[in-house]
């Protein structure tokens, strides 16, 4: 895992993205921006009543009236006649935040906050919305968050964001303090463990992020992504054979299903296997990456991984043989296959070889190629197997 927490993968923890995919403000459709025509219709309230009674008022400027009004109608819900209560804005701002419509989300917030000036909901709405709508105004967002804390707001998230924010400004102890005070209001809300444990890696406090990884397998034991971000954590601490265990027992199906994703079955063999290798222990390690050949994703680098272990044993032949065979599955992507099995040609005397996968490796490396690499979305991260 990065030392340092990556700032959209904070953002996740506030569970907004579960529709809208990873924040992409400068791409987000606003209200604003949407496609309608120049000359907007008259604006009408909510059930295609003219505007008037409790919305008269409201929107002094005509553009931003029009403006305003297209959020009501689209996204406001109340029978005609009824008064318009901060609740209803607040219903309707939550709307918009399911529909990635951060600007609307903001205005209708704002309309709940000019109602009820003491609704710490409306604020965390507002934060939310300044944070991810356009332009991403932190500042705004991180004054409008700490007003909603400051109002006893009830859940984690306003802590959560106030955390994203902090760790965007390199602030990892402010960040860590805010997931200190989310956890005492959601102790079981694994996301917060989550990210506090990666921010308390970058700090360097690897016992207590430790200490949160347990806590989050204690809540979702048959979630295998705690055990891979822990196994990891060990690693660095030199702390190999609990490694171990954990990328082992992040390679069995989940209990309750018998089932597990493929990208995090073929990521535990390999790193388990890569430290059976660091261990010198280059028969397990083979043993970890042939049960990977026969069931796994990533098929090259396990095959490469594997024939790293024959040459480590100098059993050659099943070494150039693992490496023909990861080049021949990607080839666009075997620039160290390629260079590892020039060192097996070498060693072999095959230098007419060797020199050949040299220079089709510096081919390779002088045009490297994107490959899509292992990524923990939100649902695995929260209930993957």
């Amino acid at each position: 895992m990065p030392a340092t927490i990556k700032f959209a993968f904070l953002l996740l923890a506030v569970g907004l993205l579960s529709s809208c995919g990873a924040p992409q403000v400068q791409n987000t459709q606003t209200t604003s921006s949407s496609n309608q025509s120049s000359t907007p219709a008259s604006p009408k309230a909510v059930g295609g009543e003219p505007a008037g009674g409790e919305l008269n008022g409201i929107f002094p400027d005509a553009q931003e009236h029009r403006q305003k009004s297209d959020v009501l109608k689209k996204y406001l819900q109340v029978r005609p006649g009824s008064p318009v209560l901060a609740y209803d804005f607040l219903i309707a701002s939550e709307k918009a935040q399911k529909m990635c419509d951060f600007e609307a989300a903001v205005i209708l917030a704002d309309e709940a906050i000019s109602r009820e000036p003491n609704n710490s909901r409306a604020y965390f709405q507002k934060g939310r919305g300044l944070l991810y709508g356009p332009g991403s105004d932190n500042t705004e967002a991180l004054a409008n968050l700490e007003k909603a804390v400051s109002l006893q707001y009830p859940q984690s998230g306003a802590y959560q964001l106030m955390a994203a924010i902090y760790d965007g400004q390199k602030k990892t102890r402010k960040a860590v303090e805010c997931l200190d005070k989310a956890v005492l209001l959601e102790p079981k809300n694994i996301d917060v463990y989550r990210d506090r444990a990666a921010l308390l890696s970058a700090l360097g406090e690897k016992e207590r992020a430790c200490a949160d990884y347990d806590k989050w397998i204690s809540i979702d034991p048959d979630n295998r992504t705690p055990l891979l971000l822990r196994g990891e954590l060990l690693e660095s601490m030199q702390k190999y054979e609990a490694a171990l265990v954990d990328y082992e027992m992040a390679g069995r199906p989940r209990v309750a299903t018998g089932r597990m994703s493929n990208a995090k079955l073929s990521l535990a063999w390999k790193l388990r296997a890569k430290v059976l290798s660091k261990l010198g222990r280059h028969k397990e390690a083979v043993t970890v990456l042939t049960a990977g050949v026969k069931g796994g994703e990533d098929l090259d680098e396990i095959l490469k991984l594997r024939g790293d272990q024959y040459t480590a044993l100098k059993q050659y032949d099943l070494a150039i043989k693992d490496y023909t065979d990861s080049i021949d599955s990607a080839p666009g992507f075997s620039r160290e296959a390629l260079e590892a099995r020039a060192k097996v040609y070498a060693l072999t005397g095959q230098e007419q070889l060797a020199t050949a996968d040299k220079n089709q490796a510096l081919k390779l490396q002088q045009k490297p190629a994107e490959k899509v690499m292992f990524r923990m979305h939100e649902d695995e991260a929260k209930s993957g197997p």
